[in-house]
């Protein structure tokens, strides 16, 4: 939808709309970012618009929704505005200094990443709601026989939706130097929200005088949008 006010900046000396009256909004060089399959909001999650401007002295605003990006503008032109969820369409709106407007609108396609397995209703990562490190599991029965534990993280969002797709890192805290490995491991978790890694714990730390000990782990969870930690501990039976 195009507006045009009528004043003197938009008529021409016959009182008519003059030819080039669209020239500032073309010359600003507006581009919208639209993906192949539409605007797809993704589990109710807030939608990325983008796009870029070439010129913007040329206009007075350009508004995503009712919010002006204009003075957000990168130093390259581009602009990111996110949009809730819950928006039907995505509009853009770019007036320039003479008053005269463009209006664009798009509708947004609601799409579910919610799929059932065995263990609960699973997200993808890109989906989730924030993220919870929900469960923390170790393995120990072995550990004197290989000194090696297993540790299965169960990851949710605030919906209690098990998360898949979400990147799990797990590491020693400060002075409990037990992990043979130096560093951190990286997991994804499966379908049903978990990441299961298996460490080994230094020789030194299997003695006898730490039957008992407890060493503690910091695991980090994290999807697109959200992160969490969770520190925990096992014991050496």
């Amino acid at each position: 939808m195009i507006t045009i006010p009528i004043n003197t900046s938009t008529l021409g000396a016959d009182g008519l709309i003059r030819p080039d009256v669209l020239k500032s909004l073309v010359d600003a060089g507006i581009n919208l970012i639209r993906p192949l399959d539409g605007f797809k909001i993704l589990d109710g999650q807030p939608l990325v618009v983008e796009g870029s401007v070439l010129e913007k002295d040329k206009l007075a605003s350009l508004t995503v929704n009712g919010v002006d990006v204009l003075k957000t503008l990168a130093s390259d032109g581009f602009f990111a505005q996110p949009v809730p969820g819950s928006n039907k369409e995505v509009t853009i709106t770019a007036t320039d200094r003479q008053g005269v407007s463009q209006t664009s609108s798009f509708p947004t396609v609601p799409v579910s990443s919610v799929i059932n397995t065995t263990s609960g209703q699973s997200v993808s990562a890109q989906g989730a709601n924030g993220v919870r490190i929900t469960k923390v599991r170790y393995i120990t029965k072995n550990i004197h026989r290989t000194g090696r534990v297993t540790m299965i993280v169960t990851v949710k969002d605030r919906r209690g939706l098990l998360v898949r797709g979400a990147k799990v890192r797990i590491r020693g805290v400060a002075k409990t130097n037990f992990l043979t490995l130096k560093g951190a491991q990286t997991k994804t978790t499966t379908k049903v929200g978990v990441a299961t890694f298996s460490f080994k714990v230094n020789k030194n730390n299997r003695t006898r005088k730490s039957f008992g000990k407890r060493f503690v782990v910091a695991s980090i969870a994290s999807t697109p949008t959200a992160t969490t930690s969770l520190v925990t501990s096992f014991r050496v039976p």
